[in-house]
């Protein structure tokens, strides 16, 4: 299988969005160091075969070529859980089947007794290279297979977001605002040399990540470059900052996209990079460009001391993202611009924000009832009734129809659910429903009730009167309800006798 896999470049180049540069490792070495984050990893090859050493290495430059930072994670946990590891390894270059079969069995099992909860879909993500590479029988697909087997460790796909755990409450809102608004008052009314530089580094961070839902690498990778300042006559300073798309591939990692800071809230912003030009950047800042100084890691431990300080519960910068993202979806914004403002390629990601915001539900109703189709039918369930020309604007499955007892009877109305979810029968039973819309035309109505006149007499004739059984009420029922439509429709209309 490494013979397969052929020959590894002499040299690994990535991209380390942290420092936006790109990167080198020298593909021979058994120790290769990668830098992701701000952080360094460190993937040690020397405790395996040369052959597995081969083909880790081919997986480790695929996954680098695709986002750094989750290649440190997936190469390292494959590397530290290795006995597992390299079993499934053997399997999948002798037997595809079994591999699955071992995944599915024993290594699936091996969960329970491995503390790195990533053991599993870090394994999955080599069968997975194999199959990406079409290697040892492997190809696209068992790439199916392998989406179907689940993980021990279930992880759905913005859980924290339906289930309403990573959106901030109202008073955790208040209290960062009131924040903001504080620390700039303060700034402009009272005393700024008592404002601690730390603690307004550490709130120019936060109002990033709470109002524009930006990730903390995309905060720490920010040079001062990135920043236009614009002092103005008529009050607060207008400050823009530039940000790098994250997790993109290819081309996608030169996108950026320039958001604008509350002007409330810019003085803070304003005093800060005062601030940052007194201090020395070489020993006091992670890079001596940074905006901040500060790395990603760095960046979620202030987000989540400050968050605990200000409101008592302790929030990842996740947590505001989400936040952030879901203000946007309740605020009316569209798939697309939801995706826009997250800096997202792929706009279902959207879904989830929209789907847990009620004003979403509210824009829905709102655009049914801006179609034709729409606004006839609710009118028409407001008013119980339709004239000709609604009925026949009405979709097929409203209309009404059907031949009871071998009576045809149409035309009657519509039925404000549809036909195909009623488990009435049709027509008789329109007659009492609170969702039938009757038509309003006393003549079609009168037919009906001949129709089901006639059906009464063939009860009567087949000996079948008696005048409590459920089939003879329920006639006599639709017979009084035909008699008071006429009769609203038609108030000259004499009282029929039975």
């Amino acid at each position: 299988m490494a013979r397969d896999l052929g020959e590894l470049p002499p040299t690994v180049r990535y991209f380390d969005e942290y420092e936006e540069k790109v990167r080198s490792i020298i593909s021979s070495e058994m120790k290769w160091a990668v830098s992701a984050n701000g952080m360094t990893a460190h993937f040690r090859f020397s405790t395996l075969s040369n052959e597995e050493a081969i083909i880790l290495k081919h997986f480790a430059l695929n996954r680098l070529h695709k986002n750094a930072v989750t290649a440190s994670k997936i190469v390292r946990t494959i590397i530290a859980t290795w006995p597992h590891q390299a079993n499934l390894l053997r399997l999948a270059s002798e037997n595809a089947h079994e591999a699955i079969a071992y995944l599915r069995t024993d290594f699936f099992a091996a969960s329970r007794t491995i503390s790195d909860s990533g053991y599993f879909s870090s394994g999955k993500a080599l069968i997975a290279f194999l199959c990406e590479m079409e290697i040892g029988g492997w190809g696209p697909s068992f790439s199916n297979i392998l989406r179907s087997i689940s993980s021990p460790v279930e992880l759905s796909k913005h859980r924290t977001v339906r289930d309403g755990s990573a959106i901030i409450s109202f008073e955790e809102e208040r209290r960062i605002v009131g924040h903001f608004d504080d620390l700039n008052a303060e700034l402009i009314h009272g005393n700024p040399a008592a404002v601690p530089t730390e603690y307004l580094r550490d709130a120019c961070i936060l109002f990033w990540n709470y109002a524009h839902g930006v990730r903390p690498i995309q905060i720490a990778n920010r040079d001062i470059s990135h920043v236009r300042l614009r002092s103005q006559d008529d009050g607060n300073p207008i400050v823009h900052l530039t940000f790098r798309y994250a997790k993109q591939r290819g081309t996608a990692k030169s996108m950026e996209q320039t958001r604008k800071m509350k002007r409330d809230w810019t003085p803070m912003m304003s005093e800060w990079l005062k601030r940052r030009s007194t201090l020395n950047q070489l020993t006091d800042f992670d890079r001596p460009n940074s905006l901040f100084g500060v790395s990603p890691n760095e960046i979620t431990q202030i987000v989540a001391a400050k968050t605990e300080g200000l409101t008592g519960v302790r929030r990842v910068p996740y947590d505001l993202r989400h936040s952030a993202a879901q203000r946007k979806a309740d605020a009316g914004c569209s798939r697309v611009e939801l995706a826009e403002f997250l800096m997202h390629h792929d706009i279902d990601t959207a879904d989830a924000y929209i789907e847990m915001s009620p004003t979403q539900a509210e824009k829905i109703n709102q655009a049914l009832g801006l179609s034709p189709l729409f606004q006839a039918i609710d009118e028409s369930v407001r008013a119980r009734s339709v004239n000709l020309e609604q009925l026949h604007n009405l979709p097929e499955d409203m209309q009404i129809g059907g031949a009871p007892h071998g009576h045809t009877i149409v035309g009657i109305g519509g039925c404000s659910i549809g036909q195909s979810f009623c488990t009435k029968t049709p027509a008789l039973a329109c007659y009492g429903c609170g969702k039938f819309m009757y038509l309003r035309d006393a003549e079609v109505h009168r037919a009906v009730r001949g129709s089901v006149q006639e059906i009464v007499h063939e009860f009567v004739n087949a000996g079948r009167s008696d005048r409590v059984s459920p089939a003879y009420m329920q006639l006599r029922d639709v017979l009084e309800n035909i008699d008071a439509i006429v009769e609203e429709l038609d108030p000259a209309e004499p009282e029929n006798a039975e």
